[in-house]
This record gives C-alpha cells, sequence and structure tokens, in this order.
C-alpha cells in the first residue's frame, strides 16, 4: 500500500535558534513525511523526572528534533488535534540558555487561536501531565 505524506520535513536541516539560545545538540533524522493523522503520537512524561533525567531515558526514543515544531509553527492547519491542551516537547534539539547556560528545549503549546513556541527548561521537574513528549510515528 502506497501512503502520500502531507509535506516532507528536513529533520537533517540546521534548527532554528532563538536568540536567546545557543544549540547544544540537534539528533538529525532525515526526511520525515508529515500526515498530522499519523504523526500525533506523544509520550506522557512520568512525573516528576527533571528534563536532564529524561535525556538518559530518551536515548533510544525515536523522539523529533525541533525542525517540525518549526513546520507546524508555519502550517499551523497541520498541527494534531492530540497536541491541544498539551505542551508538546521536541527532545530531539537541546537549546542552551545564553545566560545563565541552563538546558532546555522548545516546545509547542495552543495559546488562544494559535499556536506559539517556548523553551522549557530541563533543570526542573516537569510534574504537569499537559507535558508529552513528539515522537516520530514513523519510527
Amino acid at each position: 500500500m502506497f501512503i502520500v505524506k502531507n509535506h516532507l520535513i528536513d529533520c537533517d536541516a540546521y534548527p532554528f535558534v532563538p536568540d536567546n539560545l545557543g544549540l547544544f545538540e540537534h539528533r538529525r533524522s532525515g526526511q520525515l513525511g508529515w500526515d498530522k493523522k499519523v504523526q500525533g503520537r506523544t509520550f506522557l512524561l512520568p512525573g516528576g523526572k527533571t528534563g536532564l533525567n529524561l535525556l538518559g531515558d530518551l536515548v533510544d526514543s525515536p523522539v523529533l528534533n525541533a525542525n517540525p515544531l518549526d513546520y507546524l509553527k508555519a502550517h499551523q492547519y497541520d498541527v494534531p488535534k492530540e497536541y491541544d491542551g498539551k505542551i508538546v516537547l521536541f527532545f530531539g534539539t537541546i537549546y542552551r540558555y545564553r545566560v545563565g547556560g541552563g538546558f532546555c528545549v522548545r516546545g509547542l503549546l495552543r495559546s488562544d487561536s494559535k499556536y506559539i513556541d517556548l523553551s522549557i527548561g530541563l533543570e526542573n521537574p516537569l510534574y504537569d501531565e499537559h507535558y508529552v513528549i513528539a515522537l516520530n510515528a514513523a519510527a
């Protein structure tokens, strides 16, 4: 069976780096065929772990890097319904704050009628059940 994907995202490309961040690590994962009906898969974070603790747990997981996040900001009609009400974190790209030097990942959050991106520091516990990790459903 041949499946046509809506859009192709280059997950090998250099990601967008906001002015207040520096790039620390970027997992390259090739071309990603984006279909919001398929790619909405997420992983609920185990309560009370910090993002830094999770990095070791996620080494072999098919986490998405920040390139799909940037695509979704530009193509908001392609954001999966499963992302509503959640802060979706893209652990495949790790950033470092320019001031203070702490590590963070970028996430996607619905605010009013549009999706925005934000950075979440990895030193703090992530307790809220609204935090999820974006996974590559094709992997």
